[in-house]
């Protein structure tokens, strides 16, 4: 009796981790990133739209630093089939690769 009253007596532990938003969830992000793709299929033709340009509109003060969440939102989208990621060479005025310089475009399949 008393070896099973021990279990019962013991606080529950809760654990460091809080309870995060719906809203933060990946499941909530990839369906933004979807929506947001079906709203301008127009973006397709033109190769898609900017990784950067998608973080800013799914989150309000996007910056370089939130670049790799949404990374790995479209990377498993991409992984699911549901979007294609490419990596293109940025053009300047004059319609010359810049450089080395490269940006991921998103788009629908």
């Amino acid at each position: 009796p008393e070896i099973e009253t021990k279990p019962a007596e013991q606080p529950m532990r809760t654990g460091n981790v809080p309870p995060s938003r719906y809203e933060e969830s990946n499941r909530y992000l990839r369906g933004r990133v979807l929506a947001r793709l079906r709203e301008h299929p127009a973006e397709a033709e033109q190769g898609g739209i900017a990784l950067t340009e998608l973080g800013s509109q799914l989150r309000p003060g996007f910056s370089e630093e939130d670049l790799p969440w949404l990374i790995g939102v479209v990377d498993s989208l991409r992984k699911d089939g549901l979007a294609v990621a490419e990596e293109r060479p940025v053009y300047r005025a004059g319609g010359q690769p810049e450089g080395d310089e490269f940006e991921v475009r998103v788009k629908l399949p």
